[in-house]
């Protein structure tokens, strides 16, 4: 625990400077009008396949509708970086979305909006993944979430279906901290329940 979570601290001493600026519940209706929120829905249908994302629609509802749900755009010198979409789920943030705009991958931008977040939070941070037998780009994907504090959790994990025309998918749970089978339980129960709905 604490070895991951000191590596995202010593991360953060040289992070970028970042303007982050949250779409939620408390300013949706204004920032849906706005350039800003086109920047998020553009990449964030660009980003995600189908059946791992909702739909525009579902998503403003979303926004509209959970007050622990959010999405950090980070912006430098007023262009838009990338954004992370999370939920606050009391004792860990689940990250639903992340994604980093196409001309400025691999410049370091994922791993300090990480650890930007990690710092602000200060709470153990868990997502999914697509398992490696998926392709190269899941490779990338779990390398680059290892490179930067996570860990893999052994347990099978299920992504449930965001609607009835889409199908679960069979993924990776990564978390900073080594979840114990009870917390890996309760961490799954909490997200597939707050998140997808299902109980």
């Amino acid at each position: 625990m604490l070895k991951s979570i000191g590596l995202m601290k010593r991360q953060c001493g040289s992070v970028k400077r970042y303007d982050v600026r949250t779409i939620g519940s408390h300013n949706i209706h204004e920032t849906r009008l706005k350039p800003q929120y086109r920047a998020f829905e553009l990449l964030y249908q660009n980003a995600f396949p189908e059946m791992e994302r909702r739909t525009l629609p579902q998503q403003l509802k979303l926004f509209e509708n959970q007050p622990s749900y959010f999405c950090d755009q980070y912006y430098v010198d007023d262009q838009f970086i990338g954004f992370i979409a999370f939920w606050k789920m009391g004792s860990f943030v689940f990250i639903e979305h992340m994604a980093v705009s196409d001309e400025l991958r691999s410049q370091g931008h994922g791993s300090n909006m990480l650890a930007e977040l990690h710092q602000r939070m200060m709470l153990p941070i868990i997502l999914e993944v697509e398992k490696p037998e998926e392709g190269d780009g899941a490779k990338r994907r779990i390398h680059f979430y290892i490179k930067n504090g996570f860990v893999e959790n052994d347990q099978e994990y299920v992504q449930p279906a965001y609607d009835e025309d889409k199908s679960p998918v069979s993924m990776l749970l990564l978390s900073t901290i080594q979840l114990t089978v009870a917390q890996f339980d309760q961490f799954v129960s909490e997200i597939h329940e707050k998140v997808y709905g299902v109980k």
